[in-house]
């Protein structure tokens, strides 16, 4: 949940941004670069339809496992701007997302881009 003080500095960075596409146009959304982070799973279980096999009609029924997906998810980064998705990254288990991950991000390199970094404050 966010604070009121968050919900301000939320505002003030929207009425920036607009303030700066009203002044630059178009070129401005070229600086703009987002990212998010969700759960993977990284192995995808068979459906029953595609484990689907041909028997005969006396043949014992092939038994199908169920499997935990949590125990198979790794964390997924991903950045992009308006062009499309630039940089994702998988991040090593055990480890937590914090600005020193973001900061740490390799291929990620927001000066030669241009881009604004005003978010990735530690």
């Amino acid at each position: 949940m966010l604070t009121d003080l968050h919900k301000t500095q939320r505002l003030g960075s929207a009425l920036t941004f607009l303030e700066r596409y009203h002044n630059e146009g178009e070129d401005f959304l070229d600086q703009i670069v987002t990212g998010d982070e969700t759960w993977v799973a990284y192995v995808t279980p068979e459906s029953k339809q595609q484990s689907m096999e041909w028997r005969h009609s006396s043949s014992p029924k092939r038994v199908k496992f169920k499997q935990t997906i949590s125990a198979r998810k790794i964390m997924c980064t991903v950045f992009w701007d308006r062009k499309g998705v630039f940089l994702v990254e998988f991040l090593p288990r055990n480890e937590t997302i914090n600005a020193a991950s973001y900061k740490n991000l390799e291929n990620l390199n927001f000066f030669r881009k241009g881009t604004t970094t005003h978010f990735l404050r530690q």
